[in-house]
């Protein structure tokens, strides 16, 4: 698998560095992936109970329909598939010098903002957030009460929110280490 480094829509100079790149939570589908493996268990075990010959069962019937809760089989397959590549089609990414949000799989959406046009950065988790360690990480820019880039769902929001001011920090200290008199 490619690093992300090397993605097309990922467009770093020459001296700034990946500082951390993620997905969503695997939790947020918690569910989903629940229901996927319950559709496939259930389609292979009905499946399973067709082609056991019983008394009760009519011959011809089991033949005939014997195959067919395989259709559960595949819907699981299909359902879990969606729900993945949903949660695989939004992709973070905090360098040295920006922050990225993309998403989409065939068609791209990427919003980028420098660490010097950052004011502000908060960290919200729900209760069943803090139990499986993901949360939210909002964005606000220089001039805007609006937020300008929502990390949702990210594993480790505290980290990754350290990783975030950490590099805030170092953009300011370096754009004012420029600006100032000599």
């Amino acid at each position: 698998m490619a690093s992300v480094e090397t993605a097309d829509w990922l467009h770093l100079t020459d001296d700034e560095v990946v500082l951390w790149d993620g997905h969503p939570s695997l939790y947020t589908i918690g569910s989903d992936i629940l229901f996927s493996l319950f559709l496939i268990i259930v389609g292979i075990g009905l499946t399973a109970a067709f082609l056991i010959p019983l008394d009760w069962v009519p011959e011809t019937l089991a033949e005939q329909w014997a195959f067919l809760p395989l259709i559960l089989v595949a819907v699981g397959i299909v359902f879990f598939t969606i729900q993945y590549g949903m949660l695989r089609r939004t992709h973070y990414v905090i360098t040295t010098e920006e922050v990225y949000r993309k998403e989409g799989l065939i068609s791209q959406d990427v919003l980028k903002i420098r660490h010097d046009r950052i004011q502000n950065t908060t960290c919200s988790q729900s209760v069943l957030e803090r139990l499986f360690s993901f949360g939210d990480i909002t964005i606000y820019t220089a001039g805007s009460d609006d937020l300008e880039i929502l990390l949702t769902n990210v594993s480790q929001p505290q980290n990754v929110s350290e990783i975030l001011t950490e590099a805030f920090d170092n953009a300011n200290d370096d754009g004012q280490a420029d600006t100032q008199p000599l």
